[in-house]
């Protein structure tokens, strides 16, 4: 992974948008070097603390890509690692790009957690 500014953080809810993400993923590698795309299934080793690899990270991105379908909202939970991928971006004032596929519609700012609202101020890009 390259360092901050240079690489891309594909982030997605696996049962609702894997799919995307995993074509995403190769498009980009592609252009751009696999070294300079992290996907968590892709990039994280087997035993590795997946918390401590995913703010690692973040903190080596200059852009997450925030995949978005149409459950994306009804899949938040206890451990909600794409809030916590969001949270991190803000904090770090990462370039954040909401993709919308499948019809999805950006969220609101009063169904997101309070310390999530400006995520739904970011301009999303439909796929």
């Amino acid at each position: 992974m390259q360092k901050a500014g240079n690489a891309i953080f594909i982030s997605y809810r696996r049962e609702d948008g894997a799919a995307f993400a995993g074509r995403l993923l190769d498009r980009l590698s592609d252009r751009f070097g696999a070294e300079r795309v992290f996907m968590d299934v892709d990039d994280i080793e087997p035993g590795r603390d997946f918390v401590e690899a995913i703010d690692r990270a973040i903190g080596e991105c200059g852009v997450l890509l925030v995949v978005i379908g149409r459950q994306w909202l009804r899949e938040q939970g206890e451990e909600d690692f794409v809030a916590r991928e969001i949270r991190a971006a803000l904090r770090n004032e990462l370039k954040i790009v909401p993709i919308l596929i499948e019809g999805a519609s950006m969220p609101e700012a009063a169904d997101l957690p309070a310390d999530l609202a400006p995520f739904a101020r970011k301009n999303a890009r439909s796929e």
